[in-house]
């Protein structure tokens, strides 16, 4: 491209109409002719005198009145061109702006980006910013809009050019509360810039900006564990787009949030205590400091506790409540507010029953007290109500025969006591009681044969073994106590620090080796000082198990005699019942799940649920592996998600609740080493600030009104000049 071609790109005019005007110029041509009509030609003898002696004048005269008639149309242009406002920009601006440009926006719609500065959120300054560049976008460019956070979702994935559409769903868009995964992002994006081209070959230019709070941590994570892909990502993506990384600032990063809450038991009976306890986390420095927590029931405020401060970046809050209303219950701690409430706020899920219902198949049964497997459960389970007819929580003792008759879904716990064997058919009842939540207790013992339980993964009709692991031969040595403890796992957490007279030292005769295998995950809870599994705890489906590798009674061990065992029973239950509600309490982004039973229902169970933000839902069950299965994914934003379920009878209908918290990560909003750690992980990106942004991405008719005042007066005085000129050749030709 020449330099004349560049210039005729790179000129333009701020009122362009005025140069309709520029046919006047004709004007001073007219007035010339028409003043020659005027004139008559008569020859006379004088009169052919004087032509004769200025014939030689004649050429200098004609040259003289053409250059004023020259001068005064020039000075028309002149005058006409100024009025227009005449600008001349760069050549790659002008070409920037008048090439079909396709702008890919990455707008980050995370938890952090809800965080407020001066009445503002960083979310609604990303939105301004995305209305400032497409209002002075060129005619024909076209948009796309991501939003960024998990999972990244087009909002507008086919290109539109219609700015008006697009600025409307633009205002429309929601902060989501859940967190970032860049690198999932950037390749969403390199694949929609690879098609763009293809689908819009008009388009000369693409631009994919990225709009951001500059939240460190999600970068860190991303750069740490996927840094390989994500640098080759964003290579790839600067070679196919230009990539800007815009930050719409907040303020310092500071921030108080709630990061864990915990209730124990999850699962418990009217008017039993429930222990809350959480913790709240200082990021940064703060003004104020959450000095108490006030507490809601099903969103009704209830009481409020102190917070203890240990450290000044940690504190500590704890709270008790007996519920007497049966049903499902969701208990939230909150905080003050502050740039970022969401996060001040957290819950959990409790499910309260009249009565807690457990049945102990015992495998020595006996009407004889304490000549059974399991008397000595049976009183650690209900220490308190063994004389009482009814209490909070419900033993039923049956014979291992029977087994198969009952109805365990009758029941929230079922512990097997030194039970011999077990058929095909009661492996196939207990996988799917606890498929659906419900809770396993498994103590061995001498009668106990090892080759039925280790049977249990090779049946056809089960999809994963039924136990973490093999049974393997009895172990009979001297001086065996009770050993080491995971101090971490709820089950043994509250014997941390017991040494005399905790979980460890007790004399154990006899037990049976359990060998783990990696066909479910377990984890070894205790052990004995031989190092040999003595407490394994697993999941399975949304139920939980428990493997204690010795006996239940005095036969193989003293420890149903010592004072830890009531203690150690009730915590084994708490963790059993919790695994059907621990479902319940989620981090935005997981899924909502239920499992059913209801086998006698003819059609599928109907879902209505209501989300967080008021919409209603009505989904039906799906039939898997013979138990209904329900799921919801859509769980982007934190609050209470309440489920009604409905089969078409009145035995299955219920109510489950759910309680969907905001993500820890989201709640560390410092930024500082943003753009260090940006250089690593997108190379090739530039980051600017929203301000500038704002600059460059200015349209001609607001960034050229100096240049093209400037390039006016130039022009004015350039008809001033002519003007004197003219004056001055017009006085020469009268003399």
């Amino acid at each position: 491209m020449d330099k004349a071609e560049l210039f005729v790109l790179s000129l333009s005019f701020l009122d362009p109409a005025i140069l309709l005007g520029l046919p006047a110029v004709i004007i001073p041509i007219v007035i010339h002719l028409w003043n020659r009509r005027k004139h008559v030609e008569m020859n006379w003898a004088a009169m052919e005198f004087v032509l004769a002696a200025l014939a030689i004048e004649r050429r200098r005269i004609l040259l003289r009145e053409y250059l004023l008639l020259l001068l005064r149309m020039v000075a028309i242009a002149l005058l006409i061109v100024a009025a227009a406002r005449p600008i001349v920009e760069s050549p790659a601006v002008a070409m920037g702006y008048r090439a079909a440009t396709g702008w890919i926006f990455v707008v980050d719609d995370s938890l952090s980006m809800c965080q407020s500065s001066q009445g503002k959120s960083c979310f609604d300054r990303a939105k301004d910013v995305i209305t400032s560049i497409v209002k002075n976008a060129g005619p024909a460019d076209a948009f796309c809009l991501l939003k960024a956070a998990q999972p990244p979702t087009w909002e507008v994935e086919l290109a539109i050019s219609d700015r008006q559409s697009f600025l409307q769903i633009v205002d429309q868009l929601k902060c989501r509360h859940t967190r970032n995964d860049w690198l999932a992002c950037l390749e969403t994006v390199l694949v929609r810039t690879q098609r763009l081209r293809e689908e819009y070959p008009q388009l000369t230019r693409c631009v994919v900006v990225i709009i951001t709070d500059g939240q460190r941590e999600p970068w860190d994570e991303a750069i740490g564990r996927q840094g390989s892909a994500l640098s080759s990502t964003a290579e790839e993506l600067v070679r196919q787009a230009e990539l800007v990384v815009c930050r719409v600032a907040g303020d310092q990063g500071s921030n108080a949030a709630i990061t864990r809450l915990e209730a124990s038991p999850l699962v418990c009976s009217r008017n039993e205590e429930t222990v809350i306890a959480g913790q709240v986390t200082i990021f940064g420095s703060i003004k104020e400091i959450p000095a108490t927590v006030e507490w809601f029931i099903d969103g009704v405020k209830i009481g409020e506790s102190r917070v203890e401060w240990n450290s000044p970046d940690n504190g500590m809050f704890i709270w008790s409540y007996r519920a007497s209303r049966p049903g499902d219950h969701v208990i939230e701690a909150v905080i003050p507010d502050d740039q970022l409430a969401i996060d001040n706020r957290r819950g959990v899920v409790v499910s309260v029953r009249n009565q807690v219902r457990v049945l102990c198949i015992d495998g020595r049964y006996s009407p004889i007290p304490f000549q059974g497997a399991s008397d000595y459960v049976r009183l650690a389970l209900t220490p308190e109500s063994s004389a009482q007819e009814t209490g909070p929580i419900e033993v039923h003792v049956i014979p291992e025969s029977r087994l198969l008759e009952s109805d365990i879904t009758r029941f929230d716990m079922v512990v097997l006591c030194d039970v011999a064997q077990i058929t095909p058919g009661e492996i196939e009842l207990l996988a799917d009681f606890l498929r659906l939540g419900g809770g396993l207790v498994v103590f061995t013992g001498p009668r106990v044969q090892t080759a039925a339980y280790n049977r249990t993964g090779e049946l056809e009709h089960t999809k994963e073994p039924f136990l973490p692991g093999r049974l393997e031969e009895i172990v009979n040595k001297p001086n065996i106590t009770t050993g080491p403890i995971d101090a971490r796992h709820a089950i043994t957490r509250i014997f941390a620090g017991w040494e005399g007279s905790g979980l460890t030292r007790i004399p154990v005769r006899n037990y049976l080796r359990f060998q783990p295998t990696n066909s479910i995950p377990c984890q070894i809870v205790a052990r004995y000082s031989s190092e040999d599994p003595f407490i394994i705890a697993w999941e399975y489906g949304m139920g939980r198990g428990v493997l204690i590798t010795t006996s239940a009674d005095t036969s193989w061990t003293s420890l149903p005699l010592w004072p830890i065992w009531v203690p150690l029973i009730q915590e084994i239950k708490a963790w059993t019942l919790s695994g059907g509600l621990s479902g319940r309490t989620l981090v935005c982004g997981q899924p909502l799940s239920l499992s059913m039973a209801m086998r006698s229902a003819r059609e599928a169970p109907r879902i209505r649920l209501t989300d967080s933000q008021g919409k209603t839902w009505r989904e039906p069950a799906e039939l898997v592996d013979g138990t209904w299965q329900w799921k919801y994914t859509q769980t982007d934003w934190s609050g209470v998600y309440k489920a009604e379920i409905d089969s078409g009878s009145q035995e299955s209908r219920g109510v489950a609740l759910f309680s969907v918290n905001s993500p820890l990560e989201e709640s560390d909003l410092r930024w500082e080493g943003w753009e260090e750690a940006l250089k690593d992980g997108l190379r090739g990106a530039h980051t600017i600030s929203a301000e500038l942004v704002s600059q460059i991405l200015e349209s001609p008719s607001q960034a050229g009104g100096t240049s093209g005042n400037t390039l006016s007066r130039l022009l004015l005085l350039c008809l001033l000049a002519l003007i004197l000129v003219e004056i001055v050749i017009a006085h020469i030709g009268k003399q």
